[in-house]
């Protein structure tokens, strides 16, 4: 017999489920008394406001760590008073960090009773929601391009000129593959401008039609791996770049993250790119590098007549 929605044993049940998901939760959770203070947060909150542990932030003022602490605070007065959930925009500022926007959504938060016993807040990074915007608007952009190109455009070009510039990247190459043979065919490399000459300098040669055989194991990886998980740009290039020239370029021009792409479709391998990011403090996410490899994979499946 199970217990009762009353039991005992189910509330304690509904309140360790209850913080579990407070505490698993990736957004930033505030519970406040009436003054503003801190009574409670989830990891990702103390987390976010450079602190080691929740007991570190509890007891401060929620609005002390906003660049305007006054406007903040009267808004969460507003909320006490009006009894309604606010959303609103303010600035944080948390030690030598640089300042960031956030979104924070405010409530009324009370007892059993009904009683007003405080608030609770929700910090959303709003920087993060645009990045998202932007990537998603890069991604659409793209697939209109793309899609407008003539049969007579050549694609491998078009793919890492156009995905090198949007991304701001250092450089990306794009090969072709053939399942004959085994191997990778450097269709074209994209350098970024102001590195070019230093590139071109340290490897002296170009990397346009070199053939790298892909092993077996490393074929499977490809086709069930999009995004490689591995940063090794010595890995990545097949040894065709030497960890000597890699840690040579990494001084002259700064190298950030790279990243190795698989360009397949319907279980079909038809190339890979490999994608080199200057150092930032935003790389592109898994998920944007993924839409970009599904896209390139999908535009190297079209006709090409050749040029006209």
């Amino acid at each position: 017999m199970s217990p009762s929605p009353d039991h005992p044993q189910s509330l304690a049940a509904e309140r360790d489920l209850l913080r579990s998901v407070f505490d698993s939760a990736a957004s930033a959770i505030l519970a406040l008394d009436l003054g503003g203070r801190v009574v409670d947060c989830n990891p990702a909150a103390w987390k976010a406001l450079g602190f080691g542990s929740r007991a570190e932030l509890v007891g401060r003022q929620a609005a002390s760590f906003a660049v305007s602490p006054l406007a903040v605070e009267a808004q969460l007065l507003a909320v006490i008073s009006e009894r309604i959930a606010r959303k609103f925009e303010c600035v944080l500022k948390v030690g030598e960090k640089p300042a960031r926007v956030i979104e924070l959504s405010v409530a009324p938060r009370r007892d059993p009773l009904g009683q007003l016993i405080g608030l609770v807040a929700v910090a959303t990074d709003v920087a993060e929601r645009k990045r998202t915007t932007e990537a998603l608007r890069l991604v659409n952009d793209l697939a209109l391009e793309f899609a407008a190109a003539p049969a007579a455009v050549e694609p491998f070009s078009m793919i890492a000129e156009k995905v090198r510039s949007a991304l701001d990247a250092r450089a990306m190459s794009i090969s072709s593959y053939c399942p004959e043979t085994h191997e990778l065919t450097v269709r074209h490399v994209s350098i970024a401008g102001g590195v070019l000459p230093t590139v071109q300098r340290i490897l002296g040669r170009t990397f346009v039609g070199m053939q790298l055989k892909v092993e077996p194991d490393m074929e499977k990886r490809m086709i069930a791996e999009v995004v490689s998980e591995t940063e090794d740009l010595s890995f990545l290039s097949f040894g065709a770049l030497s960890n000597q020239i890699i840690e040579t370029l990494g001084r002259m021009v700064g190298i950030g993250d790279v990243h190795g792409l698989s360009l397949k479709h319907g279980g079909i391998l038809y190339g890979s790119a490999l994608l080199v990011m200057p150092p930032c403090e935003f790389p592109p996410s898994r998920e944007l590098l993924h839409l970009l490899a599904n896209l390139s994979a999908v535009t190297l499946r079209r006709p090409y007549t050749g040029p006209s």
